[in-house]
Order: structure tokens, then sequence, then C-alpha cells
């Protein structure tokens, strides 16, 4: 949070990720005056950049969203136990004894 701050005084605009990231966390932990300067800050920036704060943080909320998203499972692929599963007797009969 610290680092957000840090980086806006220096006029550098966060990431929209981290932006929501951001305001996600500080949702949570009430401090709502501490968000509302951040976005205020943000606002800022935006405007002076040519951007809809609007978009930007659509933008931050989506990619947040893809990140949570588990990855695409790979088809054919057998899950952990069956495919380490052994048939008992399976190679085992096959053999001949000899008496």
């Amino acid at each position: 949070c610290s680092y957000c701050l840090d980086m806006m005084e220096m006029d550098l605009m966060p990431q929209p990720d981290t932006y929501a990231k951001l305001m996600k966390g500080l949702n949570k932990l009430y401090n709502r005056t501490i968000a509302a300067e951040i976005t205020e800050k943000v606002r800022k920036m935006a405007s002076e950049r040519e951007i809809s704060f609007k978009m930007y943080k659509r933008r931050g909320e989506e990619r947040l969203i893809e990140k949570a998203k588990p990855k695409g499972k790979k088809e054919g692929k057998k899950k952990g136990s069956d495919h380490h599963r052994r048939k008992f007797g399976d190679e085992r009969s096959k053999c001949n004894i000899i008496t």
C-alpha cells in the first residue's frame, strides 16, 4: 500500500489490476479514507492521460477475474490416483508356473 502511494506521489500511475486489488483490500479493512485518497489521485492521473477512470477501473477488475480463473485443463490427461492405480493380478496371472 505504501509502495503504491509512493508511486503515485512520483506521478506514476499503477497498473489497473494493481489498483483494483488494492481497492479490494482497503474496502475489506475499512480503510475508506485511504481508499478515497488513492481514488482521487488515480482519477486525476487518468484525466491527465485522457483515460476515463471508469474504463481504467473496469479493466483492472477484468484482469483480476482473469487471473483468478483456473487454467484450462488438458484433455485426455488422467487424474492423479486413477493414473497410478494398479489392477491386482493383471500381469502376474499371465505368468506360467512350472511345478
